[in-house]
């Protein structure tokens, strides 16, 4: 771009591991998973776990009516739905009739009481849209 003038880059290094260059993203991928997630030959003590002090549990109030209905509305209609093909648009419906309103809200706290979410809950479809 001609409005801003060249910046050299800063000087880098390569990573090492066991003293060899990682020069490649399989070699780089093997030295990151074996210092970060492998514990071969490495001696474990589960008993430091209990050094560390608990926190007490926070009680969550129940989620209301208005607070559901409130969180909805602030969602995107041109959002894209998920697995389960129910967009926000659809939601915004359902939460208009007060027996659907009871029955979401009632799940969201069970789901929050009981400390569980259920997997297919978790499961969402992205879409990426590249941008220049």
């Amino acid at each position: 771009m001609n409005w801003i003038k060249y910046k050299a880059l800063p000087a880098t290094e390569a990573i090492k591991h066991n003293n060899h260059l990682c020069t490649s993203l399989e070699l780089l991928w093997q030295a990151l998973h074996q210092m970060y997630n492998s514990t071969t030959n490495r001696q474990v003590t589960p008993s430091i776990l209990n050094e560390i002090p608990t926190s007490l549990a926070i009680e969550w109030p129940p989620l209301s009516h208005e607070e559901l209905r409130e969180a909805i509305a602030k969602c995107s209609n041109s959002s894209a739905p998920g697995p389960d093909h129910i967009s926000w648009c659809t939601l915004k419906l359902l939460v208009k009739d007060q027996v659907c309103l009871s029955h979401i809200t009632h799940l969201a706290n069970t789901c929050i009481n009981l400390s569980h979410w259920p997997n297919h809950f978790k499961v969402s479809t992205l879409v990426i849209i590249p941008k220049p």
